[in-house]
């Protein structure tokens, strides 16, 4: 997101941070600082995914926030956004006209710190 203006400028103003997917050790730095934002209290929004492509279907997830989750004693409230692939498709710099569906789950609390 950070190579994309349209995107990377207002995620920046509004506070996001950004984790590494590529660099392991770097990619432990990022859950040790969301670990310690959730820690402190901060709402943390997270995909993830880590991305997502055009064909339909759940990517594997990306551990690291549910580890800080775990280890801060957070809940997880886990949101389903339907309808995102057709929306914005794969490798395209607009979005089409579409439905989005957005469904909230019940929280999934913690039992323990892995």
């Amino acid at each position: 997101m950070l190579a994309h203006p349209l995107a990377a400028i207002p995620l920046k103003r509004l506070g996001a941070v950004f984790v590494e997917r590529f660099d392991t050790v770097r990619g432990v730095e990022d859950t040790h600082a969301l670990e310690r934002r959730a820690g402190a209290g901060n709402a943390l929004v997270v995909f993830a995914e880590g991305t997502f492509r055009e064909p339909p279907g759940v990517l594997p997830f990306r551990m690291g926030a549910f580890l800080a989750a775990a280890r801060a004693d957070v809940p997880v409230i886990p949101v389903t956004l339907s309808g995102t692939r057709r929306l914005l498709p794969d490798l395209s710099l607009w979005p089409r006209y579409s439905k989005l569906t957005v469904t909230v789950h019940p929280p999934i609390i913690p039992a323990g710190a892995n």
